[in-house]
């Protein structure tokens, strides 16, 4: 298998989140054909869509074209706001799939944990990987999901409600308004402090890692599709500078775990199909009850696959910018969290690491194009920014990126005119050591 993808012998399964691992040998023939899923597209006319638009059945398939057609275009998301799937859309063990190709049932009997709890399921856009545990999902996730609930500022789903359920962003972003990498804050929970909530968000970021790269499988052989999957994605953001560094709680070394650095949470959330195209990597979920009861099913009508997230904690990683999906709610109750790093924040990181190279033949000239970068001191930042800045980032500074055009180059002086839509700020003299060419891309 020529691929930098992990074969479909690469893998270990065991009792997921037992207390004693039991290993169970299979050859690489027996896994291909038991858990290993090839999933081709569906026609249009055969796939199960989303037919609530706006608290209104769609009466056909022709009335669901139309309005993808006008509406989706518009948004580079293709998306069409308020069309969410009914609940009983749903697939279901009793009374059958309900005309999803595909659906993946957390396990029930011992013999389904031993032999599927782990699924590879390949798809045209891309691997789609599902696992579901026995074990509770780790304390310090559930803490910090329902913190990030009732602090965070919400995600605005549709005006009139029929996208429904929460969703808050966690962790970095950029800031339009100041080009400059900032932190999601707490707006609305005035009982915690910044220093509180720095220390929540620095365990669930840990929890989930550990989450991601040790499985609960046989300790022996820790390689299994997730962990790989975790590690090949944040390696691409090593590259990109675009990571969070923090020590693990109550070690003494210094030595620091690098981890995602932008998250997402949502509680009892049902959300229109849709695309994001502003990821910078994979997508890694875990979805987990809140208080015993809800169920829902991430779906992807386009392969026919629906994945049920229940009693069971599921983790589920799929490429969000090629793979539409949305969740389907029969009950409310399940919450997640779920890495989503976004491609602005590592253009940003990637253009701080290269301006701290500072190469030396710059080829800069008259009529190019560049980036420029300010800073701002710690004491021009809040509080919360100062946290990240200097305990998770490493950095003492919030760096400022904006685009300009050379006009002229005098020695170790370069005059520049910002090419921001906002109003002209003129020609502006600038120290070389601020200018960088504009790097493919960014």
């Amino acid at each position: 298998m020529q691929s930098n993808e992990l074969a479909f012998g690469e893998i270990l399964f065991a009792t997921c989140g037992s207390n004693q691992s039991s290993v169970y040998s299979f050859s690489f023939q027996r896994f291909l054909e038991e858990n290993s899923i090839l999933l081709s597209d569906i026609p249009l006319d055969r796939q199960v869509l989303p037919m609530n638009h706006q608290g209104n059945r769609l009466a056909s398939l022709s009335t669901y074209k139309e309005l993808v057609q006008t509406e989706a275009k518009k948004k580079r998301r293709q998306y069409v706001s308020g069309l969410v799937y009914y609940a009983d859309q749903a697939p279901s063990r009793a009374t059958g799939n309900n005309g999803w190709k595909q659906v993946v049932y957390q396990p029930d009997t011992e013999d389904e944990w031993h032999k599927q709890s782990l699924f590879r399921i390949e798809t045209s856009d891309g691997l789609i990987l599902v696992q579901f545990c026995k074990q509770d999902v780790h304390e310090d996730i559930r803490e910090g999901v329902n913190y990030l609930l009732s602090s965070h500022s919400l995600v605005r789903l549709d005006n009139e409600g029929h996208e429904d359920g929460t969703m808050v962003p966690a962790g970095i972003r950029l800031d339009p308004r100041k080009s400059a990498c900032v932190t999601y804050v707490n707006t609305r929970n005035k009982d915690i402090t910044p220093v509180q909530a720095t220390k929540i968000e620095k365990k669930y970021m840990i929890a989930f890692h550990e989450l991601n790269t040790n499985p609960s499988c046989d300790p022996a052989k820790r390689d299994t599709l997730f962990r790989r999957d975790y590690n090949d994605s944040l390696n691409t953001l090593k590259i990109s500078n675009n990571v969070f560094k923090l020590p693990y709680p109550d070690d003494n070394t210094k030595e620091k775990v690098q981890v995602f650095p932008t998250y997402s949470a949502t509680d009892s959330l049902k959300n229109s199909l849709h695309v994001d195209v502003e990821d910078f990597e994979r997508s890694c979920a875990v979805f987990y009850q809140h208080q015993k009861e809800g169920e829902q099913y991430l779906v992807f009508p386009k392969y026919g696959l629906a994945v049920q997230c229940a009693s069971s904690p599921v983790m589920i990683s799929w490429d969000a910018r090629k793979q539409q999906h949305c969740t389907l709610r029969v009950s409310n109750g399940i919450r997640s969290l779920c890495r989503c790093p976004r491609n602005k924040t590592s253009k940003r990181r990637r253009n701080q690491k290269r301006f701290a190279k500072q190469p030396k033949n710059k080829r800069l000239k008259v009529g190019d194009t560049v980036v420029v970068q300010s800073h701002k001191t710690r004491d021009n930042l809040r509080a919360v920014d100062k946290a990240y800045a200097t305990e998770i980032y490493g950095e003492s500074q919030c760096y400022v990126q904006r685009p300009a055009k050379i006009n002229a180059i005098k020695g170790d002086s370069i005059t520049i005119t910002y090419t921001t839509k906002k109003r002209s700020l003129g020609e502006i003299t600038l120290l070389s050591s601020m200018v960088l060419p504009l790097e493919e891309g960014t």
